[in-house]
């Protein structure tokens, strides 16, 4: 009897429990129900659409979470980082903070092009493409591959995401079919073609094909989806739109901006429109900065976020009123997790696919790091072998790892045909043009032809490899010619003429993208003239030389506004006369130069210079002494920079060493000003004497301005020798070429 009633007992407390548990689980169930559906639409606006990032800072801040995230082109980009779970603070360091202008440009950032298509590249203003015998005009598109790579990487744990329902946040963007001018809804696919796409401003950026369709930026139909977020259910919407911008009188507009802003004059009926669909509106007051504005990157986001802490209260009390509560979302940003178990490379023909595979096993191992990966296509596009460069990580689930594919998409010219021009104090104006073939003969290789037309003429056929670290042919032609005074006491007493033709063949290879080692043999045909010799009766002096060359440069510095690492040539040269063996009786000696460059804060560095170059073993003659003179410019023969002297004004022919001292403080992005000081001394060997040398003082100091125009640098110096009050002006305008 006592036993039944406990066992009552103990089951009446079982179903107690069992409705209780059922109570507050329908409760729960409930309130989730009951909970609105919250939506962020964040309207686009070039740079001005980085004020989102401030906006969410402050939602951050206030307690406030959204289950979906529609934009349109930054709005787009940025709201589609925030779906993933990028927080404020993150999106400020990895999109406010890089530079917007180097994103943007077509030409590949100069720290990812090998160091032979980084100085063959930079000295061109005007390149045509070449496709069979038929001369093209540039394309007026940006293919924008920089910003496609930099979302791809951003994005990559969720590239094996298809519906964009799935991601911690609901997203959609909106682009513009470009034939139909028809609104697309982009909610499913490849999470980087979705934003790339929506952002594609037109005439600015090519449009995106995807799934047969070619997109341009959606700011043209919808800047502002808030009616297309209602669509998807939500029930409470914020909204960040952007007034018109009211310019300076006589404000001189560019490029970027009038196509953002003119895209937007389709849409000003339909602002009004969403704008009142918003339950909370917020509106930065973005005054006078335009879309063009990306170096108001900070400035822009502080404006965001003082628009959006205008309604702080109102925010903390909505999401406690709406029982708003912070999901918790994994850290988004790419680290390295799984394996890479196997590297696909699409887009090639079958024997290309195979060099490319050989030259990526070499260069980068397993790319176990997502950093790896970012490098490696960089670079790839980098070379300026390739139109398209893009990237997936899927997932191997027989393997346990990750599969890297990399699609690859030749350039459609395989040739192009440039142009530049340039004037210096030395060589006075000059034009360039070139030839060059990619890919010829085999993948990564480059056949190049200079025709350099001034008074100083000069002609270069040679061949480089920009891709693999494995050894590869390198060829060369030289020749050239040009007039050159001789000096006494920094005065021009006669003018002789030096004729070069050179002829070299060896191997090249490239243990890194700042460096280039090599060996060659060389043969050299030189001839001096001029009035001195004509005025003794003298016939030219001619020279036939046979060398042998080793070789090392190691170029890091992209930026001379702002030069912070080190920089080493170093080269060692075997010769002789062309009528003896190399090795019976040959003159040695090296050149060398070594270079530091140190930050002294934000807008200041220090470079310290060594130019050295000596004999080892007998008196130099001929091309093969050492000239000093001028500044800043790479010359033939052993020509060295020294600050305060005319070109060449110095010889020496033992050695000449020379240290140079720059400081640049970069007043603003493209102006610089430069105070340069330095010294050495030049030997003369003692005949006879192996270790006699006589030794000269030498030095030098001055300052000047660096300007980089849309046509080159421009570098005006003035300077003077320590032992002489003469003052020297070295003018340059465009790349040295």
């Amino acid at each position: 009897m006592m036993a039944s009633a406990y066992m009552d007992r103990w089951y009446c407390f079982i179903l107690v429990l069992i409705l209780w548990l059922g109570w507050t689980t329908d409760s729960r169930a409930q309130d989730t129900l009951t909970r609105p559906r919250i939506g962020l639409v964040l309207a686009g606006g070039g740079a001005k659409g980085l004020a989102h990032i401030g906006v969410i800072q402050v939602l951050e801040e206030a307690g406030f979470d959204v289950d979906v995230v529609g934009g349109t082109s930054m709005g787009s980009i940025i709201g589609g980082l925030y779906a993933l779970g990028y927080s404020a603070q993150e999106m400020k360091d990895q999109i406010a903070g890089i530079d917007w202008n180097m994103e943007l440009s077509q030409e590949p950032d100069p720290d990812t092009q090998p160091l032979p298509e980084r100085e063959a590249t930079s000295r061109y203003q005007l390149s045509l493409p070449i496709d069979g015998w038929k001369l093209g005009l540039p394309s007026g598109f940006n293919n924008g591959q920089k910003l496609y790579l930099m979302l791809s990487w951003l994005t990559e744990h969720f590239h094996d995401v298809r519906d964009f329902r799935q991601l911690p946040r609901e997203y959609f963007a909106i682009a513009c079919d470009f034939y139909t001018g028809e609104e697309i809804v982009l909610d499913r696919g490849f999470l980087p073609d979705a934003m790339r796409a929506s952002s594609s401003i037109p005439s600015f950026f090519a449009p995106v094909d995807l799934d047969g369709c070619l997109l341009i930026d959606g700011g043209w139909v919808n800047n502002f989806p808030v009616e297309r977020m209602k669509e998807r259910g939500v029930d409470f919407i914020i909204g960040v739109d952007f007034p018109k911008r009211i310019p300076e009188e006589e404000t001189a507009l560019n490029l970027v901006e009038v196509l953002v802003e003119s895209g937007s004059y389709v849409n000003t009926r339909y602002n009004a429109i969403n704008r009142s669909l918003c339950d909370v509106l917020i509106i930065p007051p973005l005054g006078k900065l335009s879309a063009a504005d990306y170096q108001q990157a900070d400035t822009i986001v502080r404006l965001g976020e003082m628009a959006a802490r205008q309604q702080f209260d109102r925010l903390v009390f909505l999401a406690d009123s709406l029982r708003i509560s912070k999901r918790v979302i994994p850290d988004p940003m790419p680290r390295a997790g799984q394996p890479v178990t196997q590297v696909v490379v699409e887009g090639l023909g079958i024997t290309e696919r195979r060099v490319m595979d050989r030259i990526l096993k070499a260069d980068y191992g397993q790319y176990a790091h997502p950093e790896d990966r970012l490098r490696v296509v960089r670079d790839l596009y980098g070379t300026g072998d390739y139109d398209r460069v893009a990237y997936r990580m899927q997932t191997d689930s027989l393997d346990g790892g990750q599969r890297f594919l990399l699609e690859l998409r030749k350039k459609g010219s395989p040739a192009s045909l440039n142009f530049s021009l340039n004037y210096t104090s030395d060589y006075k104006a000059a034009l360039l043009a070139n030839y060059t073939r990619r890919n010829w003969l085999f993948n990564g290789n480059r056949l190049l032809a200079d025709l350099v037309i001034s008074e100083n003429p000069v002609l270069r056929l040679r061949t480089h490899s920009v891709m693999g670290i494995g050894w590869r042919p390198a060829v060369e032609i030289l020749g050239f010619r040009f007039r050159q005074p001789l000096y006494t006491d920094g005065k021009a007493f006669s003018r002789t003429v030096f004729e070069h033709l050179g002829v070299s063949a060896g191997v090249q290879r490239n243990p890194s993208i700042n460096t280039v080692v090599g060996a060659q043999a060389i043969y050299r045909y030189t001839a001096f003239s001029g009035d001195a010799f004509e005025l003794l009766g003298l016939r030219p002096l001619i020279q036939r030389l046979v060398d042998l060359n080793l070789e090392v440069h190691h170029r890091p510095f992209r930026d001379d506004r702002h030069p912070v690492g080190s920089a080493a040539d170093l080269e060692l040269v075997v010769s002789s006369p062309a009528e003896r063996s190399l090795f019976q009786g040959p003159t040695i000696f090296y050149r060398a130069r070594l270079s530091h460059g140190f930050s002294l804060g934000r807008n200041w560095t220090l470079t310290g210079t060594i130019h050295s170059g000596n004999t080892l073993n007998r008196r130099l003659t001929g091309p093969n002494r050492f000239f000093g003179g001028s500044y800043g410019a790479s010359y033939p023969l052993n020509q060295m920079p020294v600050f305060g002297y005319e070109r060449m004004e110095l010889i020496a022919d033992g050695g000449l060493h020379v240290a140079h001292v720059d400081l640049n403080w970069l007043l603003a992005r493209n102006h610089a000003l430069l105070v340069v000081a330095g010294g050495g001394f030049t030997t003369s060997r003692q005949p006879g004497d192996f270790l006699s040398f006589t030794t000269t003082r030498i030095g030098g100091f001055g300052a000047g301005y660096l300007y980089h125009s849309p046509i080159g640098p421009f570098r005006i110096l003035v300077g003077r020798p320590i032992d002489r009050p003469d003052w020297v002006l070295n003018l340059v305008l465009g790349h040295w070429f």
